[in-house]
This record gives structure tokens, sequence and C-alpha cells, in this order.
């Protein structure tokens, strides 16, 4: 439970590629079925809509179904990093 927190903090302190690992060790030692989805989220929030997407398709026989959805039609919404970085300058 303390990992699923940790994520968010050292999100909130720029550190991306450590909040990730966190995020992944928790989705994988948790037991619950949506213990995917704070990684999935993180995908979504850094421009990588191809992995939230994947990671919920992954789980999807585990999860309820409306979470499977919102991950999904995030990923549809969401534009990959490389367009975002591109849209900016």
């Amino acid at each position: 439970r303390l990992l699923g927190r940790v994520g968010p903090l050292l999100e909130e302190l720029g550190c991306a590629d450590a909040a990730e690992g966190v995020y992944r060790k928790y989705a994988e030692a948790a037991d619950q079925p949506e213990a995917h989805v704070p990684l999935a989220s993180f995908y979504l929030r850094h421009g990588k809509p191809a992995e939230a997407a994947a990671l919920a398709k992954k789980h999807a026989d585990r999860c309820p179904p409306g979470v499977t959805a919102r991950l999904l039609s995030g990923s549809a919404r969401a534009k990959p990093a490389d367009v975002v970085t591109a849209e900016s300058r």
C-alpha cells in the first residue's frame, strides 16, 4: 500500500523514472485486480497512451469493465509525448 503513495510523491518531485518504477512494482506486487491502474494512469499523464492501452488490455479479464473502458478511452484521447512536444514549440 505504501508503494501506491510513493509514486505520486516522486512524480510531484519531478522524478518520473523513479515514479514509473514504483508504479510498476506496485502493479506486480499487489493482488488487487486494479493494481495496474496507477501505472496505466502514469503512462497517460506522460504521453504513453499505447503503453496504457496495452496494460489495460492485459488486465481486462480480472479488472472491472468500467475501469478498463476508462483506461482505453483515455488512451484513445491521449496524445503521444512526441506529438505534445511538437505542438508546444
